[in-house]
């Protein structure tokens, strides 16, 4: 018998009422006074809502609007579409403290689309299914929707992993081999245990999330799992390096917030060329193959 899809949502909705730091009103003030009504929910998500700690660290945040159309630039909007989502870079001051946060941007219903089950970017789906606790929601109905997405993303990605992973009833051990799979599709600077790491920080959630989901495995279909999984690859990585590159445009201090999260995620000091800082776009390329080489992401 399958689990009960609204089971899975109403746990994702209770899971994300969480406490919050005081810290992240600032930055959902600062983020409605950007898009005003068209601001539709905030969630927090990362190693910040996994700690609790927000002090000298950078805050994830899941920034959901109704429309591209609410940025003051078209090509913004575009962008967000073409290449989703766009990454912003938000600073601002607590209570006395500086508070930093980066939020990815995503549209109501392109995100519904993005986490449905065809898809072969792993980015988006892969990020909702983890833990996530709302900072904001604009009305109820929104908030539903939203928790809606959530269930899909989750859906979408043990749908894609259930064939190369074990199977679900085994809780930890199924999503630490799934998110494997998706650091795999994506150029990421984690180590090797990073996977198991998130998992046992968020051992009650994984597990809950696990219990909502059949138990099968279909190792009649590991063949063509494994073809889409490398498809996967080559499209996530080909994605990433795009945001990079966009990220030149929306991100204020991308680069550095780049080189800081590589550094800190693979134990390695990196240098950047004073022609990647001048021309990014000629540049970016050589130097992300140097990255990869020495082995900084995979």
């Amino acid at each position: 018998m399958n689990p009960d899809p609204d089971a899975l949502i109403e746990y994702l909705t209770k899971d994300s009422q969480r406490p919050v730091p005081p810290a992240l009103v600032v930055l959902t003030d600062a983020l409605q006074e950007r898009f005003g009504q068209a601001l539709v929910a905030v969630l927090f998500y990362g190693s910040c809502m996994r700690t609790g700690e927000v002090r000298d660290a950078v805050i994830d945040l899941h920034v959901i609007i109704d429309r591209y159309s609410a940025y003051d630039s078209p090509l913004l909007a575009v962008l967000n579409r073409v290449i989703a989502p766009n990454v912003f870079y938000l600073r601002t001051h607590s209570q006395g403290m500086e508070v930093r946060a980066k939020y990815n941007v995503f549209a109501l219903d392109h995100l519904r689309r993005l986490t449905g089950p065809r898809r072969l970017a792993v980015f988006s789906w892969a990020r909702l299914a983890q833990r996530a606790v709302v900072v904001y929601t604009r009305d109820p109905a929104s908030l539903g929707q939203v928790q809606a997405i959530r269930a899909q993303a989750v859906r979408t990605f043990a749908r894609a992993a259930r064939p190369l992973c074990p199977p679900p009833s085994q809780g930890a051990l199924f999503w630490q081999e799934a998110l494997q799979l998706t650091f795999a599709s994506e150029l990421r600077a984690e180590s090797a245990g990073r996977a198991a790491q998130l998992v046992s920080q968020d051992a009650d959630y994984f597990e809950a999330v696990a219990a909502q989901l059949p138990d099968t495995q279909a190792q009649s279909r590991q063949t063509t799992a494994r073809l889409a999984w490398a498809l996967r690859a080559v499209v996530g990585k080909i994605g990433s390096v795009l945001r990079l590159l966009k990220g030149w445009y929306t991100f204020d201090g991308g680069l550095d917030y780049l080189v800081w999260k590589l550094e800190r995620h693979s134990g390695k000091r990196i240098e950047v060329p004073a022609r990647v800082r001048a021309r990014p776009a000629l540049h970016i390329w050589a130097f992300a193959w140097r990255l990869y080489r020495d082995g900084v992401f995979r």
